[in-house]
């Protein structure tokens, strides 16, 4: 049981962390911005 709660708990980080490199591309190069909006409006 344990182990499914310390593999929930990275993953959770993992995207935590995913968000966070997002948002700090999004504030330094628009057309990433651009290319990930259109990747995630589909």
């Amino acid at each position: 049981m344990r182990w499914h709660f310390l593999i929930f708990l990275l993953t959770i980080s993992n995207l935590f962390m995913m968000f966070a490199w997002y948002g700090h591309l999004k504030q330094k190069d628009p057309c990433l911005d651009l290319a990930f909006g259109h990747a995630y409006s589909q």
